[in-house]
């Protein structure tokens, strides 16, 4: 019991995430995002795009698969293209001087409705698969915005330590995660490093994550312990 309790005290710390959007560069339509909200908070998932001098081009035959990740603040699987039907963004040309641009940049957004369900209340983050990140200079600086005005914050960058290939999943949470509101904006931007217009950088399976509101969490701690006490009532 002792252990079961222990459990249900450490849920409101294991990541809940419902994925709300995912941009795959699958089908017919390789920019546009797939809503995979069941809530119905999410109203619209924007095609992604590219401003600036970034480039963002469809690729349906990579040539690097399951390239084991190393160095930075990556992730620990490996990358995987994508699927045989369809392919992964290329994105390049950013033309900037070794440092993130503000101005050039892959932007990846979603409009909130009318309403939004307390179990996606919260924005937690994004997720995505990241191929030829490259060595030095080469990368993407994550920022984002919840609201159609103010100024982005950064949730940090791919670029791997001198040396090394920083290939495979990646995930930037949220230090705290924002409130989401009806009708909100929520846009992440990549911002790259790259200053050499050959080299390339592939994304795949961008995924925008919510949590529920802690009011929300605690109930359904308090529900599973009361589920937990009951059955354990009824065996004595």
């Amino acid at each position: 019991m002792k252990k079961t309790v222990l459990a249900l005290l450490l849920l409101p710390c294991m990541a809940w995430a419902a994925p709300l959007a995912i941009w795959d560069f699958d089908g017919t339509s390789p920019f546009a995002g797939t809503n995979l909200d069941t809530t119905g908070s999410v109203a619209t998932v924007h095609d992604a795009d590219d401003i600036g001098t970034a480039d963002l081009n469809r690729n349906l035959s990579p040539t690097i698969n399951n390239v084991d990740p190393g160095g930075g603040s990556g992730g620990i699987e490996p990358y995987e293209s994508g699927q045989a039907s369809g392919g992964v963004g290329v994105a390049n040309r950013f033309g900037g001087t070794g440092v993130p641009d503000p101005e050039n940049y892959i932007q990846f957004r979603l409009t909130l409705g009318n309403t939004v369900d307390s179990s996606v209340s919260q924005l937690q983050g994004i997720t995505f698969d990241l191929a030829r990140g490259g060595d030095s200079n080469r990368g993407f600086e994550i920022t984002y915005r919840v609201g159609s005005t103010g100024g982005f914050s950064s949730l940090g960058s791919t670029l791997p330590p001198t040396g090394t290939n920083n290939y495979g999943r990646f995930t930037f949470n949220l230090d705290t995660p924002a409130s989401l509101s009806a009708n909100n904006d929520i846009e992440f931007r990549f911002l790259g490093f790259n200053s050499n217009d050959t080299h390339t950088l592939l994304i795949d399976n961008v995924t925008v994550t919510a949590i529920p509101e802690p009011g929300s969490l605690l109930l359904m701690v308090l529900g599973f312990s009361g589920l937990m006490l009951l059955k354990r009532r009824c065996k004595s």
